[in-house]
């Protein structure tokens, strides 16, 4: 590899016989967008480290492998010798500076350095360069299962612990840990930690209230136009305490009396504001949910709060199946309690009156009671005479009870199931006011959370977390997280050229698309193979359309895949 370069400007000269040939596919777009975000030089400046490579690198090769669909840190040293590292991180660092324990004690330093710290360094610096918006944020949870015992965390309970708790993927049997992150723009992280598993949402709420507080006060935050947005497990006594001076949507759990009076009264008095759509749906199939809201005040912990009931054509299926359910149950009960009042006789029609009224004030929330005093002769045993009238030997009297459906308290109540209750402190008119689609369409972009968790626990990404110390599983979601925000900016980047441009760009089966992906660009950017010898690259075969159109979609050059990138850090390591 140390023969001459090769003259650009003469294409017939021949390459040398000991040239390499790497496929690098969309590397060189993830290496550019670490770049753009600063994650190499933030880590370099946060973390101290004297080793020959540094931790900012490390943490790059991390990132570079797992945006590859491989798995973080499994054969990291093997997936290098393939790389053309020069071309990634703008040096020629060997592939056995990835080794196992390379990585582990860095895994190590970072999470001594504290995770939370470090990832919002990073991720807030990113939002200031690339424009982000970070004026609403969304909060949410979720499991990770991992397999062993971690007896470690036993003995060292200030790590993350890998232990049972409640499991969102319903895997009771392993033990897990969780990972909390705070979105912007829907999507972006800017917050994010691994935490215990066996911690409650309603106490990581107050956490991540600590540290957005925290953030106010460096001025990371604005606090006066920021909106702090996460689902029913917010609502509590501290989370509301600790709430009194930010802004905040979330979703009033149904557990509490006040959902369900707040929801009758609503469905009663029959008088809806129109939303509509949120999103334009062409789908036949599912057409788009329409939603209604009716404004009402609820009080909580002696303080009023804004109430915004918003009923959805989309009706909750749970809810429905547990409505059909309590019509059954209800009708089953009252037969078995109605079934002795049947079966009595009694000796006069007072007695019969008696227990018809006292029948007629048991009342039923989905049922129709309707009792009438039936009377019933009694003859003397035996066969009458011919042509002689029978004359009763008694008369009794009994309680007829039909049970009937009632249907209008079931469609009130199913009116009722497509309801749900938002929680709001931010006000209908005057400074910061919004209306209440504005409000439930700032709730509904809560769902990007959840996008960015199926990527976290994505099989093809995280795959089985084999690492037995807690501090390195730990440092392993930080290296999630921050792959997460590569992952996330790349798609954000192609959807603003999207709008900026008023244009399209091409996506599955050769159709245009409005909503690229960062998935969708990895295919698009596939098969790129450069040829190396000496100093000098070029491309084994011309660039698609395809491939030239995301690059620029994402405003960066086609030589990425050819010019390395400088590197600052390179004279340090020859200094060491």
């Amino acid at each position: 590899m140390e023969n001459e370069p090769v003259s650009k400007n003469n294409n017939t000269h021949s390459l040398p016989s000991d040239m390499r040939s790497f496929r690098i596919d969309h590397l060189p777009v993830v290496t550019a967008f670490i770049r753009k975000i600063g994650i190499v030089e933030t880590i370099n400046s946060l973390v101290d480290s004297q080793r020959l490579t540094d931790p900012g690198t490390i943490v790059s090769g991390m990132i570079l492998n797992t945006l590859c669909g491989r798995s973080p840190l499994y054969h990291l040293e093997q997936f290098f010798q393939e790389q053309d590292t020069e071309l990634l991180f703008g040096e020629n660092i060997q592939p056995n500076r990835f080794n196992d324990d390379i990585v582990g004690r860095t895994l190590e330093d970072l999470q001594a350095k504290g995770i939370g710290c470090l990832f919002s360094a990073i991720s807030l610096q990113a939002c200031e360069r690339m424009e982000v918006d970070c004026s609403v944020g969304h909060f949410d949870t979720t499991s990770v299962n991992v397999w062993g015992d971690y007896k470690g965390c036993e003995q060292s309970p200030e790590n993350l612990q890998l232990t049972y708790g409640y499991s969102k993927d319903h895997r009771p049997d392993l033990k897990q840990f969780m990972f909390s992150l705070l979105c912007v723009q829907g999507n972006i992280p800017v917050m994010g930690l691994p935490q215990n598993g066996n911690a409650a949402d309603s106490k990581l709420n107050n956490k991540e209230l600590e540290r957005v507080s925290k953030l106010f006060k460096e001025g990371a935050l604005d606090q006066e136009k920021f909106t702090y947005i996460a689902d029913s497990k917010l609502v509590n006594k501290p989370n509301l305490k600790a709430l009194e001076n930010t802004r905040f949507v979330t979703r009033l759990p149904a557990t509490y009396k006040v959902h369900d009076q707040l929801v009758e009264q609503a469905v009663a008095a029959n008088e809806w504001d129109e939303i509509g759509t949120l999103v334009d749906n062409k789908s036949k199939a599912r057409p788009a949910a329409q939603y209604k809201s009716s404004e009402q005040s609820a009080l909580l912990y002696e303080q009023n709060y804004r109430a915004i009931v918003i009923h959805s054509s989309a009706h909750d299926e749970r809810r429905l199946k547990r409505m059909e359910r309590q019509i059954v149950a209800e009708k089953k009960a009252a037969e078995q309690w109605i079934q002795p009042y049947r079966k009595a006789r009694y000796p006069c029609k007072e007695d019969a009156l008696r227990e018809k009224e006292l029948v007629q004030k048991h009342r039923l929330a989905l049922h129709h009671l309707q009792v009438e005093v039936q009377e019933s002769a009694v003859y003397q045993r035996g066969r009458p005479a011919k042509n002689v009238d029978r004359t009763p030997k008694r008369i009794h009297y009994h309680l007829e009870i039909t049970l009937q459906a009632d249907t209008k308290a079931i469609e009130q109540k199913r009116a009722q199931a497509g309801c749900f209750v938002l929680l709001t402190n931010i006000p209908t008119e005057g400074k910061g006011a919004c209306d209440a689609k504005k409000v439930l369409s700032s709730y509904k972009e809560q769902h990007g959370v959840e996008g960015s968790f199926r990527f976290l626990k994505d099989p093809l990404i995280v795959n089985d977390l084999f690492l037995k110390k807690p501090e390195r599983i730990e440092g392993l979601g930080f290296i999630l997280m921050l792959s997460l925000l590569v992952w996330n900016l790349i798609e954000r980047s192609l959807r603003q050229y999207i709008k900026k441009q008023n244009t399209t760009l091409p996506g599955w089966d050769k159709k245009q698309t409005t909503k690229p992906t960062t998935y969708m660009m990895t295919w698009m950017i596939r098969g790129i193979i450069v040829i190396k010898a000496g100093n000098y690259r070029r491309l084994g075969n011309p660039l698609n359309s395809n491939t030239i159109e995301y690059i620029t979609a994402l405003g960066l050059s086609v030589s990425i895949f050819t010019t390395p990138p400088p590197n600052k850090w390179k004279k340090r390591r020859k200094e060491l």
